[in-house]
């Protein structure tokens, strides 16, 4: 397998893993909500800065991460398949999402956040409410589709490098 590949795993196995321990590494309850501390820039007491609502941009984009992955595994059951399909299956929850039809608020689905975050005065103000889902969803998609090009490449010999 090429370097893509292992860096595709390495980026998946951390989304993977905040997935599985969402609830101790989020620091912030994320439906908890402080209109005092809405788009607060990025800090100790909030990483990833808060949202409209003062929500944890932090530990809504680490809850995120259960959702997004939840719904490329109950989606894509093969090997090569899945890998390649998790990505779309991501791209196409976060679409939905982020049209209104997909994860329902206040669940913190990446497109949701994304939706929330769209408008000139926010990604002016509060440009890390936008930014931090959407680096989430481009590391994701990233890294499975380098996953699935490096096992396709693996595991069919016309396909191997020279």
């Amino acid at each position: 397998m090429n370097r893509l590949t292992y860096i595709g795993l390495a980026i998946a196995v951390i989304f993977i893993l905040t997935a599985i321990f969402a609830s101790f590494l989020a620091t912030h309850d994320v439906t908890a909500q402080n209109l005092m501390t809405r788009y607060a820039a990025p800090s100790a007491e909030h990483w990833f800065g808060t949202d409209a609502l003062g929500r944890d941009v932090f530990s809504r984009v680490v809850f995120g991460a259960r959702i997004s992955l939840e719904v490329g595994i109950i989606v894509q059951p093969l090997i090569v398949q899945a890998s390649l399909g998790m990505a779309g299956a991501v791209l196409s929850e976060a679409s939905l999402s982020f049209l209104g039809l997909g994860i329902p608020p206040p669940a913190p689905s990446w497109g949701t956040m994304i939706e929330e975050a769209r408008g000139f005065d926010i990604l002016y103000n509060a440009p890390h409410v936008l930014f931090f889902p959407a680096i989430a969803i481009a590391l994701t998609v990233l890294a499975f589709n380098f996953i699935g090009d490096g096992l396709r490449e693996y595991l069919d010999p016309k396909q191997r490098r020279r």
